[in-house]
């Protein structure tokens, strides 16, 4: 985060298991799509636009945080990591990791408050972050 002295952690997911390259199941993949459609809704419904400077189009931190969150959805769309419900060989997918998902608030380095999760997968002994993304909760 750009303003660590600001997180005020929320909550912290049970650890989940991971199988194949998938890390987000179609359950996981539905509710982000909704988070995701909802906030590109209010970001527009607040006439942000109207607040970008022309001169150096500085996007609001709001906007840039949405952005980066569909950019990582869309990744992980393109790399094959969302739970397709299918196996191409129809065999059990091997365990490969683990999730968890932690939930915050802070503030942008402009101040502005706001709430997001932060996804991390492991490997399998838990030794290392292998991908990790930031999606928005909610905007205040």
């Amino acid at each position: 985060v750009d303003n660590p002295e600001s997180v005020k952690i929320i909550g912290i997911s049970k650890v989940d298991s991971v199988f194949g390259r998938e890390y987000v199941t179609m359950n996981e993949q539905m509710a982000l799509s909704m988070t995701l459609m909802k906030l590109g809704q209010e970001v527009m419904k607040e006439d942000c636009l109207e607040s970008i400077d022309p001169e150096s189009w500085e996007l609001p931190e709001r906007v840039k945080q949405r952005m980066e969150a569909m950019t990582a959805l869309r990744e992980l769309v393109s790399t094959g990591m969302l739970e397709s419900g299918k196996s191409d060989t129809g065999k059990a997918k091997p365990f490969n990791g683990w999730k968890v998902k932690i939930e915050f608030e802070a503030k942008a380095t402009d101040g502005t408050p706001y709430r997001s999760e932060y996804w991390f997968i492991l490997d399998k002994e838990a030794n290392c972050v292998v991908k990790s993304f930031e999606i928005p909760l909610a905007l205040k």
